[in-house]
C-alpha cells in the first residue's frame, strides 16, 4: 500500500502539462469523498512570542512551523496539506532556491498542489513570505 493510500486526497500530473516535481508541487490535488478540510490564515514568519526574524530563510521556516503547529491542534499533519498559496515579497533566484529548499525539508516528497505570486509587500513591511495552506484529512 503507498504512502498517499492513507491520505484523503491523490495527487497528480496529468499528461499534457509540464511536470512541476522539481519544483516540489503537484498540478492536481483530488480531494476524497468525504474528506474533512481544514483552511489555514495565512501563516507568516512570526514565532510564538510575536517575533519576526530579519532573514528570508528563517521566516520560511518558521511559516512550515507555524502551520505544523496549526494542522497538529486540528489532527492533521503536513503530510496533509492538499494545496499552498505562497506569496514572497523581492522574489529572485536566491529567494526561489531558498524557498525551494525549506519546503523540500517540510515535505520531503510530499508535493501539494501549490502557486506561487510575487508581491510588492504583506500585511507588515517586514513579512518577506506568507503561505496559505489547505488541508484534507479522512473524516
Amino acid at each position: 500500500m503507498s504512502a498517499n493510500a492513507s491520505r484523503a486526497a491523490r495527487f497528480s500530473n496529468p499528461p499534457g502539462l509540464i511536470d512541476p516535481t522539481h519544483y516540489h508541487f503537484s498540478q492536481m490535488a483530488v480531494v476524497e469523498p468525504g474528506a474533512r478540510m481544514i483552511f489555514l490564515a495565512g501563516q507568516g514568519g512570526f514565532d510564538g512570542d510575536g517575533e519576526l526574524p530579519a532573514d528570508f530563510e528563517v521566516q520560511a521556516r518558521q511559516v512550515f512551523r507555524n502551520i505544523e503547529i496549526a494542522l497538529e491542534s486540528a489532527g492533521a499533519a503536513i503530510e496533509d496539506v492538499v494545496r499552498l498559496t505562497v506569496f514572497i515579497v523581492g522574489y529572485d533566484e536566491a529567494r526561489m532556491r531558498a524557498y525551494h529548499g525549506v519546503q523540500y525539508d517540510a515535505f520531503g516528497e510530499h508535493r501539494p498542489a501549490a502557486t506561487l505570486i510575487p508581491v510588492t509587500q504583506l500585511a507588515l513591511p517586514e513579512m518577506m513570505i506568507e503561505i496559505e495552506a489547505t488541508a484534507a484529512v479522512k473524516a
